[in-house]
């Protein structure tokens, strides 16, 4: 069952704290248009989970991870998704089930941006903090990563894209959902109580 927490023991074999992503399924929808953007293990990632134990009264930061991606959309098409970085905010823990769940922050509350030919816009997260972060959750026995994000209420959208070339694929104010897994290298175990 799952608990809220107020503390989190990270333990990464890593001694400086860094860990790297492998993509299980990733892929970005932008509801409005229909254009799917898929992505592979990113050519780059850097993560820190430091080990050591985390407080807060409602959630408390543990970590973060960026990474760039070499993706494609539905016609093959070759995209570039930059993923500025995520902050890990734990808020509750399923000593079952080994899992930690809470949300996302990202750098400037723009968790994407995405390059295509003559097309680049960026994803935004609806600026609201009760219902708009993204959502993670890590689970120890497996050390797998998802984080998700949907229509409502943890919405993305389309914002600044460039003037040429976007044609029918993005627009400003377009809802984009997200959803990811990914493997986690080293296995990192957090715990929360």
């Amino acid at each position: 069952m799952t608990t809220s927490a107020t503390a989190w023991t990270v333990t990464n074999p890593n001694s400086d704290g860094t860990f790297m992503v492998a993509v299980h399924t990733m892929s970005l929808t932008n509801t409005a248009t229909g254009d799917v953007v898929s992505c592979a293990t990113p050519q780059t990632s850097a993560g820190t989970l430091l080990s050591g134990t985390y407080s807060g009264d409602d959630f408390a930061e543990i970590g973060e991870l960026w990474a760039d991606y070499a993706c494609s959309d539905a016609t093959g098409t070759p995209v570039t998704v930059h993923q500025l970085p995520w902050r890990f905010q734990a808020e509750s823990y399923d000593p079952a089930a080994g899992r930690t769940s809470g949300f996302i922050m990202s750098h400037s509350f723009t968790p994407f941006v995405v390059e295509r030919p003559n097309c680049d816009y960026s994803v935004l997260e609806w600026f609201d903090p009760a219902t708009t972060f993204m959502d993670f959750t890590y689970t120890n026995s497996s050390a797998t990563l998802t984080v998700t994000a949907g229509t409502a209420p943890t919405a993305l959208s389309v914002s600044t894209t460039s003037a040429d070339g976007c044609g029918g694929l993005a627009n400003d104010g377009d809802i984009v959902t997200f959803s990811a897994t990914y493997s986690v290298t080293p296995a990192v175990t957090i715990q929360g109580s």
